[in-house]
């Protein structure tokens, strides 16, 4: 059975995601926050959080900010606890909160 040309492409991109998680935290960080958070929600967790957790900082605000408290969650409790304070230490207190509850 063949595959359509755009399942071979996610296959071959989600590929490359999980084996390079730093080059593909590279190519993300030019990437619109929207785009970003799409493309976390559509990968394994595991691939995910490694790519979050090598985007830029200011980058990973901006995303942490905009994501939905679900995909929040998901990320946070598998990222390093470390980083995951210094990223949250970033946003407004008010913000900082509402995620964390």
């Amino acid at each position: 059975m063949s595959q359509t040309p755009s399942s071979a492409k996610e296959k071959l991109i989600n590929g490359f995601f999980r084996q390079f998680p730093g080059d593909a935290a590279s190519l993300l960080n030019d990437f619109s926050t929207e785009e970003i958070i799409d493309y976390l929600k559509r990968q394994d967790p595991s691939d995910s959080k490694k790519v979050f957790a090598r985007l830029n900082p200011d980058i990973a605000t901006e995303v942490i900010d905009k994501m939905a408290n679900q995909l929040f969650v998901q990320t946070f409790t598998s990222i390093d606890a470390y980083l995951g304070a210094r990223l949250l230490s970033r946003l407004d207190k008010q913000t900082a909160e509402a995620k964390s509850d």
